[in-house]
């Protein structure tokens, strides 16, 4: 018997210094250790704007919205964002039953040069992460790095996109959403 509160008791104190070591206490706020509120990913809302507006001047890197439209031939309307390492913000949907609406899943779109003719090549994006399917649609909703894609085959070339933690980006305090949605 007296193992067993021992071992219970060496669990309620390591709860505990977990939760003074990381600043809180069960169904308080977070806090720093100090008593001041913490900016923790918890306590961000998912419903909460996580970026500021830019503002000229802020020294903080932009962040570049991208909304194509998917056409009935699967094609995108319009290229991403592209830079080695560019933080986008991604909104778009897909009705194909083929699209694999899972978080694991690598998905690819193109983006034809001539939309009337995709022979001419054009880029295909791959997209990993941030997918939500709700009536019949799968969406691409998030926060997403941008990787270069060395090569080309038959004229298309290739970026990818995988899906990045929005509140550890938005805690970094170094990201500002572009003020017109587009890139900075």
């Amino acid at each position: 018997m007296q193992g067993t509160f021992a071992c219970r008791t060496a669990a309620a104190i390591a709860a505990s210094l977990c939760l003074v070591a990381c600043g809180s206490s069960p169904g308080a706020p977070a806090t720093d250790g100090n008593g001041t509120a913490s900016t923790a990913a918890a306590d961000v809302p998912a419903t909460a704007a996580p970026f500021p507006a830019c503002k000229a001047g802020d020294g903080r890197t932009a962040i570049p919205t991208w909304n194509p439209m998917l056409g009935d031939a699967g094609y995108l309307s319009s290229a991403p964002p592209q830079q080695d390492g560019m933080v986008v913000r991604i909104d778009f949907g897909s009705l194909d039953a083929s699209v694999d609406c899972t978080d694991e899943a690598m998905n690819s779109f193109g983006v034809p040069e001539d939309p009337s003719d995709a022979s001419y090549g054009g880029l295909y994006v791959n997209i990993k992460g941030n997918t939500n399917y709700a009536v019949g649609e799968c969406r691409f909703s998030g926060y997403y790095m941008n990787e270069n894609v060395p090569g080309m085959h038959q004229g298309w070339t290739e970026t990818y996109f995988g899906a990045v933690d929005m509140q550890a980006l938005a805690l970094s305090n170094k990201y500002c959403l572009a003020a017109d949605g587009g890139t900075p």
